[in-house]
């Protein structure tokens, strides 16, 4: 819809009259309209750095014109009240193993997500404690699925679908992992941190604007899942170290992610707008 409704933007302008601001969501190739949109409108927003200097870059937009970074804003603050005491429970009701290691992604079953190789990671673990949870569903699933049959990972990847409500996987997890190739900010990840969860994560995009390397998780050095599995491994091997990215995770989200900041600085930017346009008018 956003993509559709951006491209629009050249024609809406032209027939109306009226102030424009362009959205940047995505890494995507973007459409021609789309670009002439990014071009040409008043105000541009994208929610991450990475994806507002690709989206000038892309559709020549001079960088000298009026353009913002407000990133996506906490929509699930009830994930802030999970309690790391629970996980033992949470985890039975999953009729998981109490020492298993759980690797929680959420997001659609894509190619981009590129979950083939948080499967793979897997296979790298000697003590075959590591479960997969992949949330989400998509084109990929089959192949997936397969994936997982052929490597012999049946019993460690599970494949829970869509769900509404997470807190019972987030509850259980001991961290969040993601191998995407295509993102431009994932509210997973936010959500993930929000929930007390360190993060392991491929640097895509605008991933290194929401987790702090070293801080709150992880961001593999390459984009290699070998890589993925060392990072992951220093969490699973060291309770107190993880607990303690875990308590930065929420910390971070709950200071720097508020949906209040975000409203704020959308009403600002919309407020000035409204200002230009009545001394234009007046």
């Amino acid at each position: 819809m956003g993509r559709w409704a951006n491209s629009l933007l050249p024609l809406i302008r032209c027939n109306l009259g009226m102030h424009t601001i362009a959205t940047v969501r995505t890494n995507r190739p973007l459409p021609w309209l789309y670009r002439c949109a990014i071009r040409n409108a008043d105000q541009l927003v994208a929610n991450s750095q990475w994806a507002l200097d690709y989206a000038t870059r892309t559709a020549r937009r001079s960088s000298k014109r009026p353009r913002h970074v407000i990133h996506n804003g906490l929509s699930r603050p009830d994930l802030l009240k999970i309690r790391p005491g629970d996980k033992q429970q949470a985890r039975r009701t999953l009729k998981m193993p109490e020492n298993a290691r759980i690797m929680l992604s959420v997001a659609r079953l894509d190619q981009g997500k590129n979950q083939s190789d948080l499967i793979h990671m897997l296979t790298l673990d000697p003590t075959h404690r590591s479960h997969l949870f992949l949330m989400g569903t998509g084109p990929e699933e089959s192949r997936l699925r397969k994936l997982s049959q052929h490597l012999k990972l049946d019993e460690r990847v599970h494949f829970k679908g869509f769900l509404e409500n997470l807190n019972l996987y987030y509850t259980a997890a001991d961290l969040a992992v993601s191998a995407s190739l295509l993102d431009s900010l994932p509210n997973a990840l936010i959500e993930a941190q929000a929930a007390g969860l360190p993060v392991v994560a491929y640097p895509t995009a605008g991933i290194p604007e929401i987790v702090v390397d070293g801080h709150t998780g992880f961001l593999s050095k390459s984009n290699n899942y070998s890589e993925l599995y060392k990072l992951s491994s220093r969490i699973f091997e060291n309770p107190d170290f993880a607990n303690r990215l875990g308590t930065n995770a929420r910390e971070h989200i709950s200071l720097d992610f508020k949906p209040g900041i975000q409203i704020q600085k959308y009403r600002m930017l919309l407020d000035g707008l409204t200002r230009k346009n009545e001394a234009t008018t007046g």
